[in-house]
């Protein structure tokens, strides 16, 4: 998605609006997973266990930090009309320590 805006270097036109879309379904799914995951730890913990101990399984949980940096960069780049800038980087900002805490968390559970 930001490579659409960097393509247009411009906030009009098609490609803009493309790119505001991606970002508001981006936005929009990021809580629904983060709430999944958080609804898992505490239904099935006994199963996370064991596939954090797993080689391939694990990678998965990069999924979250992933998404969030997305989202935050997406909000820092991408002027979307309907957010204010002040909310916007408020809300990038919390995204971006969010990526923090749970990709620093989980780097000691990736193998090598």
């Amino acid at each position: 998605m930001n490579i659409y805006q960097m393509i247009l270097s411009n906030s009009v036109g098609l490609l803009h609006n493309l790119v505001v879309v991606f970002l508001g379904i981006a936005l929009g799914a990021f809580p629904i997973a983060l709430a999944f995951m958080v609804i898992r730890f505490f239904v099935g913990f006994d199963c996370i266990l064991k596939e954090w101990r797993h080689s391939s399984l694990i990678q998965f949980y990069s999924a979250i930090f992933i998404a969030a940096v997305i989202c935050a960069v997406g909000l820092l780049n991408i002027p979307v009309g309907f957010i204010p800038k002040s909310f916007a980087f408020a809300l990038a900002s919390k995204l971006w320590w969010i990526a923090v805490i749970v990709g620093v968390f989980f780097i000691f559970f990736y193998s090598i």
